[in-house]
């Protein structure tokens, strides 16, 4: 089994240059998709071909971004959702880019049977008492709870700890969906 979880820092890397260029938030996360698609088909076809027993999982990343200051590093990666005033909610329109990566996930496990694709979005939130959240459906209006997503942890780092931390959630809603099967414990 390999758990691969990347793209994360590939948003940070592509969007805001291609904002720079003018372009709209849609066509900068069309470009995200576009260069992760290209490398995500070559690290699991990498994966399959030197072993092809291997099974692959993976999961977009949770709605993030709550952190003290993390706003700033929201509005850089896709500004265009601050700067455009028909944008009703810039938070909506940030998280309907980002969530992008785990329709990845979901087209990567589409075309290859060695591919699982979870949905954990949502997670975070539930764990914080978020009532509109549901697992596969997150509340797009909001940022991921700030002790969960902090500031110190560059905000697309769940917070770390033994219990009560965005980690711990996470992994507890990954064990839920796969491990649990997979091991039969």
């Amino acid at each position: 089994m390999v758990w691969i979880t990347l793209m994360g820092n590939d948003a940070l890397a592509v969007c805001p240059s291609c904002a720079a260029k003018g372009k709209t938030a849609a066509e900068c996360g069309d470009e995200l998709m576009t260069q992760c698609t290209a490398n995500m088909d070559k690290i699991v076809d990498a994966v399959h071909e030197a072993n092809p027993a291997a099974q692959v999982v993976g999961f977009g990343y949770d709605i993030m971004f709550g952190g003290f200051g993390c706003n700033l590093i929201q509005k850089d990666v896709f500004p265009q959702c601050w700067h455009n005033k028909s944008e009703a909610s810039p938070i909506r329109c940030f998280n309907t880019e980002l969530v992008r990566i785990q329709e990845l996930w979901e087209d990567l496990a589409a075309a290859r049977p060695y591919v699982t694709a979870l949905n954990l979005l949502g997670t975070t939130q539930i764990a914080d008492g978020d009532t509109v959240a549901q697992i596969g459906k997150p509340n797009m209006d909001k940022n991921g709870p700030a002790k969960f997503w902090p500031d110190t942890l560059e905000c697309i780092h769940p917070s770390k700890g033994a219990k009560g931390s965005g980690a711990m959630a996470i992994m507890a809603e990954f064990y839920k969906q796969y491990w649990s099967k997979t091991l039969g414990c």
